[in-house]
């Protein structure tokens, strides 16, 4: 059979025309949403399933000691502590086994035998109403720390009165002022005029072994001895 006239030039036609179909529908598909919005949409692409990763160490506070420990790396004498106390004006104080240490904040100050301990080995501390900062030593022997200088039984009459036969395990104050100090078989009470005495029987009775003392609600010391008093109650030292 003859072909017919235009069947060439009309199958290029067409071919031209969807291929421009095409292009403008591509154009629409591409710019359409853009177009709307004025942003450029990315194309979205699958994310990856999140696999779990530990947690970032929190940032540390400026200007704050956060401190998991205190060592001889951050100036104490020791790393062996036996008491920790706070004084009025705020610094922290540090009993170890080879001296005293005050820190303000800031930086440390050690004292030793040579700035007036009897003894390096701190046991026991005791802040009282006055500011003075009662330090128990290893070796039977009672300091005090006040307005930056340490006194002993050498330097200070009050101390000197004293007559330790054991560690001085507590230190503590009523009301009124007082100041007692307990070894195990006998009690030491220096009132509020600096005056010292030893106390050997309470209620009539030898001392045989004391557990604590404190201050009572009313005021007074409150002693717990646990062979002449299985109970603890109070006592008033006058």
């Amino acid at each position: 059979m003859r072909p017919q006239k235009g069947t060439k030039s009309t199958k290029r036609f067409l071919q031209i025309f969807c291929a421009f179909c095409a292009s403008c529908a591509f154009l629409c598909l591409t710019f359409g949403g853009s177009a709307q919005t004025g942003d450029t949409q990315p194309t979205a692409s699958p994310s990856p399933s999140p696999s779990p990763s530990p947690s970032p160490s929190p940032t540390p506070i400026t200007g704050l000691h956060q401190w998991g420990a205190v060592t001889l790396f951050h100036g104490l004498p020791s790393d062996r502590v036996h008491a920790i106390a706070q004084t009025p004006d705020g610094a922290m104080w540090f009993g170890t086994e080879t001296g005293l240490s005050r820190f303000d904040g800031s930086k440390f100050k050690n004292f030793t035998t040579e700035d007036g301990l009897t003894d390096n080995e701190i046991l026991k501390m005791f802040c009282d109403s006055k500011g003075r900062l009662w330090l128990s030593l290893f070796k039977k022997d009672l300091c005090y720390y006040y307005k930056g200088k340490i006194y002993n039984r050498y330097n200070d009459s009050m101390l000197s009165h004293l007559h330790l036969t054991d560690v001085a395990w507590q230190v503590c104050e009523d009301d009124h002022g007082n100041i007692l100090i307990m070894e195990q078989k006998k009690l030491h009470k220096i009132d509020r005029w600096g005056r010292a005495m030893e106390i050997n029987r309470l209620n009539g009775q030898p001392i045989e072994s004391c557990i604590t003392i404190n201050k009572a609600i009313d005021g007074n010391f409150l002693i717990h001895d646990c062979i002449t008093l299985p109970r603890t109650m109070p006592v008033a030292l006058s």
